[in-house]
């Protein structure tokens, strides 16, 4: 028994350590750079690392069962993570998807959007609008949200009531992120 629990406990509980005390990575998740986040994107939890690690003693014992999970699910997920609500993700993605309501905490809670069609906008659309306005050369700049802006009222139909590219970019942006914060709660 000492022997056992001196080899194969470790072995066994590796993922979750690692897992647990590393951000969602094992060495070979860092090596890959991919790691394990909740489905909504959040660090997961404690429970959500040990329910991946009990079905991870199943999966090693019954692998047709897992490879078929992974192979028949939407996200690649094995029985572990569809039990702990969990992915394993490149950790690229990540960086680029991620976002938290503390983004958001900008925002009055009794703001009145200006324009329904923000709701229309992509996240990376949005993205390319932040973008535009806090970056780049700065000489260039203004042409640049001009000629953002005039694309932006055509995709959207919106009318040139005269409001400045800039103004209107923000207010884009500010009423997209509440419609956003609206649907997450």
């Amino acid at each position: 028994f000492l022997i056992l629990s001196v080899f194969y406990l470790p072995a066994l509980g590796y993922t979750f350590f690692w897992e647990t005390f590393n951000n969602g990575q094992t060495p070979g998740k860092r090596f890959l750079g991919m790691r394990v986040v909740m489905k909504n994107g959040d660090r997961p939890t404690v429970a959500a690392y040990l329910f991946r690690w009990l079905f991870l003693l199943i999966d090693m014992h019954t692998s047709y069962v897992g490879i078929l999970c992974i192979a028949l699910t939407k996200n690649n997920q094995r029985v572990g993570d569809l039990a702990a609500g969990t992915l394993v993700i490149k950790e690229k993605d990540y960086k680029k998807i991620h976002v938290t309501l503390d983004e958001f905490s900008h925002l009055n809670h009794d703001y009145q959007p200006v324009f329904p069609q923000a709701e229309r906008l992509s996240l990376a659309q949005v993205d390319l609008i932040n973008r535009t306005l806090t970056g780049g050369d700065r000489q260039t700049r203004p042409e640049r949200i001009r000629q953002l802006a005039n694309e932006v009222r055509r995709f959207l139909g919106l009318a040139d009531n005269g409001t400045a590219d800039e103004a209107l970019l923000r207010t884009l942006v500010r009423d997209y992120q509440h419609y956003a914060l609206e649907a997450a709660v």
